[in-house]
């Protein structure tokens, strides 16, 4: 029973809007840039969750998500960027063992950035947002008990 209700789990989604500004009328163009978790493993006990759940930021201003991965099994906490119609990329891992990141080719700590303030909460950051940030991201991470690199990828 437990394994279904896992298998039921859904992820939370994060809707963030970059508009561009244009002076003198500050006429805003929205762009919706979804943030959305995964979980790793449906058979496992841990649910990423991410707040805020709707987020705004003027072109040009950072993105800063919250997450909470409820069991720190020792693993990375890794983020996806997806464009509609075009596969993931790797964005980047934060490794809060060694407090150390990964970046994926293209993606580096000019703009996008990791950090945790305890073995469970995570931030992922967007600095200096561009129209072209918009897209899904995915957060992951690792649960030891299911003992393989299984993902699941919900779109809400």
């Amino acid at each position: 029973m437990l394994g279904i209700l896992c298998t039921l789990l859904t992820a939370l989604t994060c809707k963030i809007f970059i508009h561009s500004f244009h002076a003198p009328c500050f006429h805003a163009q929205t762009f919706p840039l979804t943030f959305l978790c995964v979980l790793t493993d449906v058979d496992a006990a841990i649910v990423l969750t991410q707040t805020p759940a709707v987020h705004s930021v003027p072109t040009g201003q950072e993105v800063v998500l919250n997450y909470n991965i409820q069991r720190y099994d020792g693993n990375y906490v890794s983020w996806y960027k997806q464009v509609p119609g075009e596969a993931p990329q790797y964005v980047l891992s934060f490794d809060h063992g060694n407090n150390a990141l990964d970046f994926g080719s293209g993606f580096s700590s000019d703009r996008f950035n990791s950090k945790s303030s305890s073995s469970t909460e995570y931030q992922f950051m967007i600095k200096r947002s561009e129209t072209g940030d918009s897209a899904q991201y995915y957060c992951q991470t690792w649960d030891d008990s299911a003992d393989e690199a299984v993902s699941q990828w919900f779109t809400l």
